[in-house]
Order: C-alpha cells, then sequence, then structure tokens
C-alpha cells in the first residue's frame, strides 16, 4: 500500500489537539482548543481508511485475507505502548491514589487489557461523572477499546461481505454508517454517556474511512485538478472549525460530528500531496510528529492526570513543561518500543513479552482489587471515608441506570405516596440526594433530574466572559422543565449552585435586542418552576476550597506517624473561615434579597458553620477524627448531607401539606 506522508500529518494535528485539549492553556484570553477532543474522530476516519485499505487489498490480489496475521500486526502496534504505558503509571497511582481511584485504575487497567475500557467507563458513568475526566489516568483508553473492538469485528465482516455481497459491498457499509450515524444523533439525547464511548455510535465515522478505501479501490476516481486543490482546504477548515468552536456541552458524537469527520475524509479522498495541505501536512516535522503520535496519545493523559492528582493547580508553564515531556518521552517510546516491536523482534519473543506484560498487570490489578485499594496504605480516617460509591452514583434508577446526568431523569414511584415531588438541579442534587432519598421515598412519588454545572436558569445557553460554553444547552433547561411539569408535581426542590450562575461576567445571548443578564436568567429560571409548583431553594453547602482527602493525605505523606498525624488533625483541623465561605454567594444573596423574598430557602451553611455571633466563625471540612464532610472540593459527602437530610426531609413533608 502506498505512503502518504499527508496521513502522518492529519495524526499530529489528531494528537496536538487532544493534548492542547486537555491542557487548558489559555491563549490571549481564551482557551482556543476546547473542542480538541474531536482529533479522536479524525483519528477513527484515519483508522477505518488504513485498516479496510490493507484488507481490501489482500482480498482483491489473493482472494483470501490472513487473519492470524492481521491480528498478529495489529497487537504489535498496540499493546507493547499500552502495556508500558501501565506499567510504567503503577508504582505512581501507588504512591498518589487513594484507595478508590485506585481500585478504579486497577478496574480500567483490567478491562483495558480485554479491550473493554469503554465499557467499563460507560458504566462508571465518567465524563470525558464520578471524578473529573483529568483524575482517571487511563481514561484515555475508551479510544483504544473501540478501534480494537473494530479491529476484532471489522475483519471478519469485510472477508464475509466481500464473499457474498462483493457488488453490494460499498451500499452495505454506506447503510450501516447511516444506522450508526442515526443512532449515535437519537441516542446522544437519551444517554449521552454510553453515546461517547461504546462503538455503535462511533462505527460510523471509522466506516467513512472504510467507504473512502473501498471507492478508491472499486472506482479509482479522477477528479479535476480544482478538487484536489480546493477540497483539502475545505477539509483543513472543517477541522481547526471544529478544534476551535466545539466545546464538550455539545452533543457529541451527533450529527455536528460531522463537520471534523467530512474534514479528514475530503483531506484523504481528494489530497493528492501535491496540493497546498498536502504539502503542509507533508513538511518533516508533521510527519515525525504523526509518527509517534501514538505514544504522545498514550503518554500525554496519564502524565497530565497524575499532575493534576498531585497539584492543586497547575500553571500554564508547568503545563508547557509536562507537554514537553511527553514528546521526550513519546520520541523514545517510538524509537526504542514501538519500532522495535513492530520490526525487529521474532513472534515467539514478541508474544513471550505481551503475555508476560498482561500477567503483571492482570495480577496487580486482582490485587488491588481484592486488597481494596490497599488501604492499609493510609491512616483510617482516609479510607473510611474512601469506601462507597461516588455521590452521583448513588441514586439509580430503573434497569440500574444511574439518574445524574442521564439526560432524561428518573421516577420513582410507591403505593403509600402522599404527594409528588421534585428534586432538580446540579451535581449537587445526587450528594445531597444519597442522604435524603431514604427518608422520602416510602412518602412521595419522586422525580430527579440534574447535570452538573446545571441549576435551572432561562432556556439559553450559559458563555463565560471569553465566549467558552459553560453547563448544559438551551435544549436540555427546556426538555427538564417539560418533564417536570409532565410529573406534575406538589413541590419542586431545587438544589443547586446558582452563585456559580450569578455573575455579572457570564453571557446568555439577547432577547428583543437585549442582553440577557445573570440575574434576569435565574429570575426566568425561578419563575418558570413557581408556575409549575411551590418551590424551595436549597442553597448549596459552603465548600471545602480543596480536595480534603488530597490535603489530609499530603499532611500524611509529611508526617508518615499515624499517631501524630490524628492528633495534628485533632488539634488542627482543616477549616474554612466563614466568609470564605460565603463569599461566593454574594451576589446570589443580594438577588434574593431584592427579587425572590416569595421563595422559601434551606440554608445548609449553619450545619457546616459555628454561630456567626460567637467569636471566631469557620465551617468544618470533617468531624475530629475520622468523616470528611465533603466528598472532593465542594460536592457534600453523604456524612456532609447527612448532618442537614432530617431537617430538609421535615421541611418537605411541612411544605407539601401546607394549605
Amino acid at each position: 500500500m502506498r505512503y502518504r506522508p499527508e496521513i502522518d500529518g492529519l495524526r499530529a494535528i489528531a494528537v496536538v489537539s487532544v493534548i492542547l485539549y486537555h491542557a487548558e492553556i489559555l491563549y490571549f484570553g481564551r482557551d482556543w482548543f476546547h473542542g480538541g477532543f474531536v482529533g479522536v474522530d479524525v483519528f477513527f476516519v484515519i483508522s477505518g481508511y488504513l485498516i479496510s485499505k490493507i484488507i481490501f487489498l489482500e482480498l482483491e490480489n489473493t482472494s483470501r485475507f490472513n487473519l492470524l496475521n492481521f491480528y498478529e500486526r495489529r497487537a504489535r502496534r498496540i499493546l507493547p505502548m499500552l502495556f508500558t504505558i501501565m506499567l510504567a503509571s503503577l508504582p505512581i497511582a501507588w504512591l498518589f491514589l487513594l484507595p478508590r481511584p485506585l481500585i478504579e485504575y486497577a478496574q480500567s487497567m483490567l478491562s483495558s487489557v480485554f479491550f473493554g475500557s469503554n465499557v467499563f467507563f460507560t458504566l462508571a458513568t465518567a465524563e470525558y461523572g464520578a471524578e473529573p475526566s483529568l483524575l482517571k489516568p487511563l481514561l484515555h483508553t475508551w479510544s483504544l477499546s473501540v478501534e480494537e473492538q473494530f479491529y476484532v469485528v471489522f475483519p471478519l465482516l469485510a472477508v464475509l461481505i466481500h464473499k457474498t455481497l462483493k457488488r453490494h459491498e460499498i451500499t452495505v457499509f454506506l447503510i450501516a454508517a447511516i444506522l450508526s450515524l442515526q443512532l449515535s444523533e437519537v441516542y446522544v439525547e437519551k444517554d449521552a454517556i454510553a453515546n461517547f464511548y461504546l462503538p455503535f455510535s462511533r462505527a460510523w465515522e471509522l466506516l467513512f474511512g472504510v467507504l473512502i478505501s473501498a471507492i478508491e479501490l472499486r472506482y479509482r476516481p479522477r477528479f479535476h485538478d480544482i478538487f484536489h486543490q480546493v477540497m483539502p482546504v475545505v477539509g483543513l477548515s472543517l477541522i481547526v472549525h471544529s478544534v476551535v468552536f466545539f466545546s464538550n456541552t455539545m452533543p457529541h458524537p451527533s450529527f455536528l460530528t460531522l463537520l471534523p469527520v467530512c474534514g479528514t475524509a475530503f483531506i484523504i479522498l481528494f489530497s493528492n500531496g501535491a496540493d497546498l495541505v498536502g504539502r503542509i501536512l507533508s513538511t518533516r516535522i508533521f510527519i515525525y510528529v504523526g509518527l509517534i503520535s501514538y505514544s504522545l496519545y498514550l503518554w500525554h493523559f496519564p502524565i497530565f492526570s497524575f499532575a493534576s492528582i498531585r497539584f492543586d493547580s497547575i500553571g500554564s508553564e508547568t503545563k508547557l513543561l509536562l507537554i514537553a515531556l511527553t514528546f521526550v518521552l513519546s520520541a523514545l517510546s517510538h524509537r526504542f518500543i514501538e519500532q522495535r516491536f513492530r520490526k525487529q523482534f521474532s513472534t515467539r519473543t514478541f508474544f513471550v513479552a505481551t503475555i508476560t506484560a498482561a500477567s503483571i498487570i492482570i495480577a496487580s490489578s486482582l490485587f488491588i482489587m481484592l486488597a481494596n485499594g490497599v488501604s492499609s496504605r493510609f491512616p483510617p480516617i482516609l479510607h473510611l471515608n474512601e469506601s462507597g460509591k461516588y455521590p452521583w452514583q448513588s441514586i439509580v434508577g430503573a434497569g440500574g441506570k444511574v439518574c445524574h446526568d442521564n439526560q432524561i431523569g428518573c421516577e420513582f414511584r410507591t403505593d403509600n405516596a402522599t404527594a409528588k415531588v421534585a428534586l432538580i438541579g446540579d451535581s449537587d442534587v445526587p450528594s445531597i440526594a444519597a442522604a435524603l432519598h431514604p427518608m422520602l421515598k416510602d412518602k412521595f412519588d419522586i422525580l430527579y433530574f440534574s447535570q452538573g454545572t446545571c441549576p435551572v436558569y432561562l432556556n439559553a445557553q450559559r458563555h463565560t466572559a471569553d465566549g467558552k460554553p459553560v453547563g448544559c444547552s438551551a435544549s436540555f433547561q427546556k426538555r427538564r422543565l417539560d418533564t417536570v411539569r409532565s410529573f406534575e408535581p406538589d413541590l419542586i426542590i431545587h438544589i443547586g449552585r446558582y452563585f456559580t450562575v450569578a455573575k455579572a461576567s457570564d453571557i446568555f445571548g439577547e432577547l428583543n435586542g437585549n442582553k440577557i443578564t445573570s440575574d434576569e436568567a435565574i429570575l426566568s429560571g425561578v419563575d418558570e418552576m413557581t408556575k409549575i409548583a411551590p418551590l424551595i431553594i436549597v442553597d448549596s453547602p459552603p465548600g471545602a476550597f480543596m480536595n480534603v482527602a488530597k490535603h489530609i493525605k499530603k499532611r500524611f505523606d509529611v508526617s508518615k506517624n499515624t499517631i501524630e498525624f490524628e492528633k495534628s488533625l485533632i488539634e488542627n483541623p482543616i477549616v474554612v473561615p466563614y466568609e470564605k465561605a460565603r463569599q461566593p454567594f454574594r451576589d446570589w444573596e443580594s438577588l434574593k434579597t431584592a427579587e425572590l423574598q416569595h421563595i422559601k430557602f434551606f440554608d445548609t451553611f449553619d450545619y457546616f458553620c459555628d454561630d456567626p455571633h460567637n467569636g471566631e466563625i469557620i465551617c468544618r471540612t470533617h468531624n475530629a477524627r475520622d468523616i470528611f464532610y465533603h466528598f472532593d472540593a465542594r460536592h457534600p459527602s453523604y456524612a456532609g448531607a447527612s448532618l442537614f437530610a432530617q431537617d430538609l426531609a421535615i421541611e418537605i413533608e411541612r411544605s407539601v401539606n401546607a394549605p
């Protein structure tokens, strides 16, 4: 098969886009790569094209296809670097990760070995969730699993179609691509997480590459020179537009993903190497970055992930150093691991090395899981608080589906229901509901409908001052309120961080030619809720302004003495000054005082903070010895929510029964 250097150049654009997306470096006050995740879509099209062309050429030339040889070549390409990354990151995970994240890390290693990490992260409800994505060192392996599943299934289907439907193979692939694309568009509203990770809604991207190779081999199309000059420019423009203007709040994959996918397809199909785009992509720097792109992709995510776990914040200069480290390690890996395993080692040596590495990874993963994250590494306060589920996984509906972030909400019915209540808002809903739900489930029919960073406000997409979309889409806001109306609740409980929205700098679009202010957006959402049913707004608990578990772990890392550590924790607890905890709420409280006197509020601060009139006022993040009140830097843990859940349940019952 003829080598096409511009495809390596395309790989370079794809991997750099992904790296800069995860780096989140601001240039001129803006993140210019918040759509860089589409680099994965570019990779999918390239993989579909190259792999199918290998298969089709062998079938055309020999009427046969050597599956074992194909699988060995794929294994030589994928497994050595994948296993290297796992083995290299394992000791760092042991040092940095608390018991629960270490268990999840072990589970992700195990699932990656068996080509199923995309399924694992779907079930773990991660977002690209249980924790921010950068705190999951192997999250990026989901895309490898999609490709590996494609490598296992597609050759078998290609051979079958070639033998039985050769005259119609392009039609078959086209129909399959259309069905997969349609599935992704429908499923993105029903289950965005599964839609993102699973192969059924990703297959069309790979099949676009398959269609290009099938068309090239069947018809050997010749295009007028104008197409060779113009279409690659159009293709590159579509990719760049997607990288710059897409965001992770957009439905993806969906019809919108056609932009980067078609852009990639245009370059592959129309670039002949002599066109402007082809010449640029064929320059030595693009080719080299493309050649090491697999190592770059594998190294960059654990490097950024462990840095995010170890440090509370990472500056732009440090991020640039991490990117440089990624390139150095990738260059060495490509030279001494990728090339040697692909070209130098015998089949026997390759399989012995691979099986040995896989055995070590599997054994290590099982040990960590069976040892409960090896919690003995830490004092009791850390492993006691690290057991159990993530708070937003605690409310599970029909079919075992986690209710939070599932796009459609969950209903719970009981024969003893005296009323209907709807709990809606952002990620504080499931965090608090973990403690509240047992007190409500036998008394009321309940609707839960929540999404991260998405309290109820005007049906508009929120943007930050630099134009970056934040939170949920306008269509989600409308769909959620429509669902609440259909539920016909007797009471709505809104739980969420309105103070994160009450910022004058946020942008909500325009109405009748006038800019919609943050206050107007919030008041509109509150007004819509009060038109449906009486409303209680639960103000979120005070934030910890730090991941308490990480902070305590750092303190333990310094002392390494459990007795001294526990004594210091009692004598010098981790607290937040009251004024600091209240400060983010100030604009929101001003709005409440001015416009929302008619709304009933439930203030959670008194449960965490000392009486404001008595001496120094502090807000606690843990009790005297062994329980955290915060799950992370801002969400209440089950213990934290339990401080006020009983009183909130009483207030809900009182409000429902009010005349």
